[in-house]
């Protein structure tokens, strides 16, 4: 009686380990699918009490870029040339691209690991090895995140000058301002 309960209860430990670690490796998609960033901060949720993901209301190297891409307006009061906004639409794809695939590659990665996790813990002999690598390998893959979300704000910063990004700022704040005064009272 007494190994049918040790028994019992190490199969609901490797169950539980188990569901944990499925839940985590799962949850990479479900960030990447609600955060509508559109492949940028993959995985990272704005600061309690942020305002569009910033404390201090302006907005990030990412939006700023996304508004003068989609503002043409905005783009010409600040002194951006067609040729440039040209020029910053197509790196900032290339990087945008980039980041998707890389998303793909750890939703994939994470899969594999909620997979192994049941292998590695139902036999004795499994080896770890695989299950490590495969988490290496993930971790690989966030940093390569991360340096394309600095590489898309060095794009802002090769094509922008520090008087065109606070005009650009500013005038995003302003346009900010204005939309919230609209909004009626709730």
């Amino acid at each position: 009686m007494k190994i049918e309960r040790i028994i019992g209860r190490t199969c609901q430990l490797a169950l539980a380990i188990w569901l944990c670690a499925t839940s985590v490796a799962l949850s990479d998609g479900e960030h990447a699918a609600q955060d509508g960033t559109n492949g940028y901060n993959v995985g990272w949720a704005p600061r309690r009490g942020a305002q569009n993901g910033r404390m201090n209301g302006e907005p990030g190297g990412e939006r700023l870029l996304d508004r003068l891409l989609s503002n043409t307006n905005l783009a010409a009061e600040i002194g951006l040339d067609e040729e440039t906004i040209a020029k910053l639409r197509e790196e900032t794809h290339a990087l945008k691209d980039r980041q998707v695939e890389l998303t793909v590659q750890i939703q994939k990665l994470s899969l594999k690991q909620a997979d192994l996790m049941p292998k590695l813990m139902s036999a004795p002999d499994a080896n770890a090895d695989e299950i490590m690598n495969t988490i290496d390998a993930i971790g690989k893959l966030r940093t390569e995140q991360a340096k394309l979300m600095v590489q898309n704000l060095i794009t802002v910063r090769k094509y922008l000058t520090p008087a065109q990004i606070s005009k650009a700022r500013e005038k995003i704040r302003a346009q900010m301002r204005e939309n919230n005064e609209a909004r009626p009272a709730k």
